[in-house]
């Protein structure tokens, strides 16, 4: 009885056929991944991986319809032929008029508040103060090397070091 019953298996498996191959761009022949690919008359669907292959298994043996959705708006359509016991190969290019670029790209950001980068100021193990731009042109000298940190009092009693200063007075150079 088992016996039967994998014969029987066996023989339905060669009574079907599958489908394989790749889609590929048509200026370098370099495979597209993540191409929805789908056989029309089943409804069965696949995504190309990342080498742009893609298979579908245990088809009965007919004429199907491929369909293939790079992105952008174009669909592309081949005709195949499954035959029982084999693997139909149907590698499919897709050219510049299949696929579109992005037309375009919006970044949004948002400035970070003043009360928001003090919170991280003092969260921050490696960062002692933070002085705005604002803060620090309304001071009588912007100039922190000339100023001999009379202008931040919290530059007088621990070395310090200014990011893009060209040069700082020797009293605040660590010794």
């Amino acid at each position: 009885m088992f016996a039967i019953a994998g014969f029987s298996t066996a023989a339905m498996a060669e009574d079907n056929g599958d489908v394989a191959g790749h889609v590929l761009r048509s200026r370098d022949s370099q495979p597209i991944a993540e191409v929805p690919v789908q056989i029309k008359e089943t409804g069965a669907k696949a995504t190309t991986n990342a080498q742009g292959a893609y298979t579908f298994s245990h088809l009965p043996p007919g004429a199907y319809t491929l369909t293939v959705s790079p992105s952008g708006d174009g669909v592309i359509q081949r005709k195949i032929s499954v035959t029982a016991g084999k693997t139909t190969q149907q590698d499919i290019t897709v050219g510049a008029d299949e696929m579109s670029a992005l037309e375009s790209i919006t970044v949004l950001a948002q400035r970070t508040s003043i009360a928001v980068a003090r919170e991280a100021q003092y969260e921050a193990p490696n960062l002692v103060n933070i002085t705005t731009f604002e803060e620090i042109r309304k001071l009588p000298d912007v100039s922190v090397a000339r100023s001999g940190g009379a202008a931040f009092p919290a530059f007088r009693s621990r070395p310090t070091r200014a990011r893009g200063a060209t040069s700082i007075a020797a009293a605040s150079m660590p010794t």
